[in-house]
């Protein structure tokens, strides 16, 4: 009986001591992550369009300088060199790579379409461990301008210093201040569009990376325009193309009494070339007051003319 209840006593003491040991254990890992820390890194890009023939270089560049110099420190406003015709097009931000032993770094470019240039750190969370960037490119183009602008910021993540920096944020942020670098760039980019509205200026964000809050991104208006001038030209090729095969046949593209004739007869191919040929105008009402599809009584001809 004695040396079953030793027996019993030294189990649990084996159990306490390994408990223990877990515990020493568990708070070292603990106090090892308090000291480690690492730095997340956030990127933002933005293309604002910027329509406009009475716009001048300076202008732009002023509102962009202003913009990032509310916030950002030692700003640097550079002029660049561009000869020759402005361009139909207007240039973009590069993103380039640099390979450094094996880290291989990005990093942004205004490549030789730019006329300005605007660039500026800020120091605003330097305290707590944060940093910020910024660089904008500004384009020129026969309708207006393009500003790139593109933003990055870090902050330490984790350790005792993140946790002291997490609760000095969190006092700041109580009073209703900034602590965060995203609301110092959200900050900048407010206050360029408001300079652009008290001037009357319209603008429009064509690209947004990632989304940003209270903004929308819509398509871009050289694209649209470009993509429309395309359609238009591939429309009239199709329609002279139809008329030069209602020639060959004999056939006046824009003879509405031949044309409904061929909706009667249900002769799917011509009435297709005539729609095609576009001479006839499909909702015009005759003597009768009928217009060409109420001659169809095939589906497929209905369908033709009533796309």
């Amino acid at each position: 009986m004695s040396s079953l209840f030793s027996k019993q006593k030294a189990r649990s003491l084996y159990v306490v001591l390994c408990a223990f040991a877990l515990t020493l254990l568990s708070a070292r890992a603990q106090a090892l992550d308090l000291l480690a820390h690492k730095s997340e890194v956030q990127n933002i890009f933005v293309i604002y369009d910027l329509p406009g023939a009475e716009l001048t270089q300076s202008q732009v560049k002023n509102y962009v300088y202003k913009a990032l110099s509310s916030h950002g420190d030692d700003a640097k406003v550079g002029d660049l060199m561009v000869t020759g015709p402005v361009p139909a097009q207007p240039g973009r931000m590069e993103f380039k790579t640099l390979q450094v032993l094996t880290t291989s770094v990005r990093y942004p470019s205004c490549g030789d379409k730019a006329v300005f240039i605007v660039a500026s750190t800020d120091d605003s969370g330097s305290s707590w461990g944060d940093e910020s960037s910024y660089m904008a490119c500004g384009y020129r183009y026969e309708g207006g301008y393009r500003v790139d602008l593109y933003a990055s910021f870090s902050k330490k993540q984790q350790g005792l210093f993140s946790l002291g920096a997490t609760l000095a944020k969190a006092a700041v942020s109580a009073m209703g201040m900034k602590s965060e670098p995203v609301d110092f760039i959200l900050a900048s980019l407010d206050n360029f569009e408001k300079q652009l509205k008290d001037a009357g200026q319209p603008y429009s964000i064509i690209e947004m990376n990632p989304a940003l809050p209270n903004r929308e991104a819509v398509a871009d208006p050289l694209l649209v325009k470009e993509q429309a001038a395309a359609k238009q030209g591939a429309d009239r090729a199709k329609r002279l193309a139809a008329r030069g095969e209602l020639a060959k046949l004999g056939c006046d593209a824009s003879d509405r009494d031949r044309f409904v004739k061929a909706i009667q007869g249900s002769d799917e191919d011509l009435v297709e070339l005539y729609v095609e040929a576009g001479a006839v105008d499909l909702s015009a009402k005759d003597a009768t007051g009928k217009i060409p599809a109420d001659y169809a009584s095939k589906p497929a001809i209905k369908a033709l003319l009533t796309h």
